[in-house]
């Protein structure tokens, strides 16, 4: 359960329990970070971050990681019912971008809620699971796309900053997607359509799966200015003939 950039964690998003049950262990102080590969000792072993776990019956636990630094309200014996808030999304322990990490146990066996009997697929019925009909897992798509009249550093698009602002006279047109869920043979595709037809069909390849990536295409600038009128970006990611997400967005220049 991912926030799409690091600037909507000011949004304050919440987490709340998945069923009634009582705390039995919490940590609330760990600092919201990017986690860094050349330093994992830093983390003293504390891979979730900030975190709760609630014991159900029937021999069920989850397990809540992630979370804000000082957003956990509850302590060791506190009981919840079914949607009590127990903080917010956070940035915190091994994580790369500020996202839910559930753990769901039955017995101290991890289970899958999406497939409790260890199988699953595209058309497995929402009965099959053990969420409400209405949840259901995504395997990828687009989590932010803009214009940029330059190709944004991969840093200022996680973090929410990437510029938008394009202007006649800007150097070039670059069209940046910022996608989730890519599996090696995937296909991006990129398109940039202006006042007087197409400017650009950009189509790039995945060679290896990636958790989170973005892919940027663009053409520079020839004349004294961009044409005036409305300029749309799309971005899709294939998978086989299969779409897997599009996105659009667009401007207007006077």
């Amino acid at each position: 359960f991912a926030l799409a950039t690091e600037a909507d964690l000011a949004r304050h998003v919440g987490v709340l329990a998945i069923a009634p049950g009582r705390v039995t262990a919490t940590r609330n102080d760990m600092k919201d970070a990017t986690y860094d590969r050349d330093a994992p000792e830093a983390l003293g072993g504390r891979d979730c971050g900030n975190g709760l776990i609630l014991e159900h019956e029937g021999g069920w636990t989850s397990q809540y990681c992630h979370m804000a630094e000082g957003s956990i309200t509850l302590a060791p014996g506190d009981t919840v019912t079914t949607g009590t808030p127990l903080g917010r999304i956070g940035l915190s322990g091994r994580t790369e971008f500020p996202h839910l990490h559930l753990t769901l146990r039955h017995e101290g066996r991890v289970v899958d809620p999406f497939a409790p009997d260890g199988v699953t697929g595209c058309d497995t019925p929402p009965e099959a699971t053990l969420w409400a009909p209405n949840i259901s897992a995504t395997t990828g798509g687009m989590m932010d796309l803009g214009f940029a009249p330059l190709v944004p550093e991969y840093d200022a698009i996680r973090a929410g900053t990437a510029p938008r602002d394009i202007t006649a006279e800007a150097p070039a047109l670059v069209l940046w997607a910022f996608a989730h869920g890519g599996r090696q043979g995937d296909v991006i595709e990129l398109e940039i359509t202006g006042p007087q037809g197409q400017i650009i069909r950009h189509r790039a390849l995945l060679k290896t799966s990636q958790a989170r990536f973005f892919r940027a295409a663009g053409k520079k600038r020839k004349t004294d200015r961009w044409p005036p009128g409305t300029y749309l970006g799309r971005a899709t990611q294939w998978r086989g003939d299969q779409m897997i997400g599009q996105r659009d967005t667009r401007f207007t220049l006077p």
